[in-house]
């Protein structure tokens, strides 16, 4: 391995941290510090910030980018560095999980039924078989031979709730139910 003066300086630097912070320091690995990170850590210049940061580094799985962030938020503003980890971890974009669930109509007339109505017509009957069944913060669409249901953690739970096997033929069940009552109230 080859080192320029500048990575030879930036290795020195290091030394600079507390020991404790020193030792958690690695190439790249996640449940360490790595080196740029920690090249960065050293722009701070109280110990105690130093290791609020690799603390967080490790707590939060901060990136280095997200830790020089930190670092610059704390230079330029001179806010507290656990105000300015909370701002950059806030900064994140929030993973909102989606679940899906779709179920198939195998039964001819039923499709030929389907096939009779408009778009908002099967989606209201299916609306109606979403509240029947007992699935919470799903919505849907209803085509003429597959169903979609989509949601949230509401959803995700409640499919576990009902079972992911029963869903299906509750739903069917209930299509055949307003079909033949002529309804598409549900």
């Amino acid at each position: 391995m080859r080192l320029d003066a500048s990575g030879v300086g930036r290795f020195l630097r290091l030394l600079d941290l507390p020991p404790e912070v020193q030792d958690w320091v690695d190439w790249g690995r996640g449940d360490f510090v790595g080196f740029s990170s920690a090249s960065e850590l050293v722009r701070l210049r109280d110990h105690e910030e130093q290791r609020l940061v690799a603390d967080a580094i490790l707590s939060d799985r901060l990136t280095s980018k997200e830790v020089r962030q930190v670092v610059q938020l704390r230079d330029r503003s001179g806010r507290a560095v656990p105000d300015c980890i909370r701002e950059v971890v806030g900064m994140r974009p929030v993973v909102e999980r989606r679940f899906v669930f779709m179920g198939a109509i195998a039964d001819e007339d039923m499709v030929a039924a389907l096939g009779n109505l408009a778009q908002s017509e099967r989606d209201k009957i299916l609306a109606g078989g979403i509240d029947a069944v007992g699935l919470r913060g799903a919505s849907g669409r209803l085509g003429t031979r597959i169903f979609t249901l989509v949601g949230g953690e509401d959803f995700g739970e409640s499919m576990a709730h009902v079972g992911r096997g029963t869903i299906e033929g509750l739903v069917r069940d209930h299509l055949q139910e307003s079909i033949e009552s002529g309804s598409s109230a549900g």
